[in-house]
This record gives C-alpha cells, structure tokens and sequence, in this order.
C-alpha cells in the first residue's frame, strides 16, 4: 500500500560473496528506482524487475527507496506512492 515504505532484505550466512540477480516481487517499484543501504549507503536500482547486488560474506543489506532528488529521464515515482 505504501511503496515508499518498503524494504528489501537480502542475507548472506556463507563465508564468500554473492552477487545474485534477484526478483523484485513488488510490481510498484517501477524501473530504475533507486535503492539505498540503510547501514552503509551503498546504492542500488530495480532494472526490469530485478536488483542486482553483492552481497559481502556473513552480511545482511537493508535496502529503502531512495527520494532521487531529479529523474534521470525515467519516470519520477510520487510521493504518495
């Protein structure tokens, strides 16, 4: 209901890295959002219903819709989701 207030969760328990290519199963994350860690800042954006990220060892990343300041020639989402 609040798209603004989602929240992406994504765990690693092994002791390597993975990069993985994960569905976005919330169909009002539009294309080319952008994606921010609560705990470390590092940014991610949805690209055709998928994140892609890596994700460190032993890590979890918590990931909130960053509010872009201006659009970068894509859709703009509202405000009020």
């Amino acid at each position: 209901e609040r798209p603004l207030e989602a929240a992406i969760v994504l765990a690693n328990p092994t002791s390597a890295p993975i990069t993985e290519s994960w569905v976005v199963p919330d169909p009002t994350l539009m294309g080319f959002t952008l994606l921010r860690a609560v705990l470390n800042g590092e940014t991610a954006r949805v690209q055709a219903g998928t994140l892609r990220v890596t994700i460190p060892p032993q890590t979890v990343r918590v990931f909130i819709i960053d509010d872009e300041a201006a659009p970068r020639g894509q859709y703009k989402r509202m405000k009020d989701g």
